[in-house]
């Protein structure tokens, strides 16, 4: 199955849950020695991830401000720690890279439902 580390982690360290492979694109630093698919499978990803987003034509300075608060927050020690825990990697950044990585993760998703012929029933 897939499942969000974040969610499933407590039960592979329990030994309760075989973890063989992570879905990144490559192996996470939380966890070395367990592979990515894509080691196997070249160019596979498949990651839960989130940004913050607001509305279209939101005023530059508010965006600015937010955007400084969350990568401040993002490298602060115990918010890393605990991203850590759950094996999350924080990436902050700028709007414009947020944009252009959910372009990317649109077109990747749309080639696989198309060449999936999935339909809404």
């Amino acid at each position: 199955m897939f499942d969000n580390l974040g969610v499933s982690l407590q039960l592979v360290k329990a030994g309760n849950l075989k973890l063989i492979a992570v879905a990144s694109p490559q192996r996470i630093a939380s966890l070395p020695d367990v592979p990515a698919i894509a080691e196997a499978l070249p160019g596979f990803a498949a990651v839960t991830w989130y940004a913050v987003v607001a509305p279209p034509r939101t005023p530059a300075a508010i965006v600015d401000k937010v955007k400084a608060g969350i990568n401040a927050a993002l490298h602060d020690s115990e918010v890393q720690k605990r991203l850590a825990e759950l094996s999350a990697e924080s990436v902050g950044g700028t709007p414009q890279a947020t944009a252009d990585y959910l372009t990317q993760e649109t077109e990747r998703w749309n080639k696989v439902i198309t060449a999936a012929h999935v339909t809404l029933d």
